[in-house]
């Protein structure tokens, strides 16, 4: 006789499993073989419905974060505001300590592993903690939309453009805390102008023993991207800026562009600043 599906996936609730679960890394690793894990930590992101489902076939897997201690909270890394990693801050034997949640260490197993061990929750997390998790892991899956107009027109130098971009976040990802662009979608008057933002951390910039090759770099990429749009005939202006020189204005100006994905797609519908396309 077959092993009773729902009674198994009744099981994994009754060790305890819901979203945003915690386990120690030892207890995760000493149930699971298959990969080594780089955090002290690891959260449940897999919705507790999906948890309970009946068929594992349809939800085979379940999705761990990882996360560790970190020294303090920095601003540029909450509120879900860089899309690799997220800094909040949770009470603790009447103490306040500062997690910091690590994308890169997404890690997904068997939903069968659950039915084995219950999570050890070393951290309770609340449910303000939860819903910034829960903004943070959604805006991976979101990406600037523009108009076909805008795409069409930028099409020859575009490619080039995210290039540049990336190499200087590659180069410099732990000072650079944003790529914004805002564009005009003018399509009566052919006014498809852009405006480029790179976002930079004071605090990091003035830590690093490479300040002054990072500042270099930066005003020699600004200057670079900038001449390459004039000298092709586009309108576009680039500006560096640092996180204590970023406005309110220029954050309503402008969208952010992930560096995962360093996405340009248009949706056909003429809507550039103000719509969001799932992926």
């Amino acid at each position: 006789m077959g092993v009773n599906v729902s009674s198994r996936a009744d099981a994994i609730i009754e060790n305890g499993w819901l979203q945003w679960a915690t386990v120690e890394r030892e207890l995760l690793q000493e149930h699971c073989d298959s990969v080594e894990l780089q955090e002290d930590f690891y959260v449940l992101a897999t919705q507790s419905c999906d948890l309970a489902h009946g068929d594992f076939g349809n939800e085979p897997f379940v999705e761990f974060i990882g996360f560790s201690l970190v020294d303090r909270v920095q601003p540029e890394l909450t509120r879900a505001s860089n899309s690799r990693v997220l800094h909040v801050e949770v009470p603790v034997d009447g103490e306040t300590k500062c997690l910091g949640f690590f994308i890169r260490e997404r890690v997904l197993f068997s939903r069968k592993l659950l039915e084995r061990f219950s999570p050890n929750n070393p951290f309770s997390l609340s449910s303000e903690v939860c819903t910034q998790l829960t903004t943070w892991l959604a805006a991976r899956y979101y990406r600037p939309s523009f108009s076909d107009e805008f795409n069409d027109h930028w099409k020859k130098v575009l490619g080039k453009i995210k290039e540049k971009v990336k190499r200087t976040y590659d180069r410099f990802g732990d000072v650079v805390t944003g790529v914004f662009l805002g564009a005009r979608d003018d399509v009566e008057n052919e006014d498809f102008s852009a405006s480029w933002i790179i976002v930079f951390s004071d605090e990091r910039v003035s830590a690093s023993e490479n300040r002054d090759e990072i500042m270099d770099f930066l005003g020699a990429w600004e200057a670079s991207l900038s001449e390459y749009i004039d000298s092709n005939g586009y309108d576009g202006v680039v500006s560096i800026l640092s996180t204590a020189e970023l406005t309110l204005s220029d954050l309503e100006k402008h969208r952010r562009i992930f560096l995962d994905d360093m996405c340009f797609r248009g949706d056909g519908e003429g809507e550039v600043e103000h719509q969001m396309e799932a992926r």
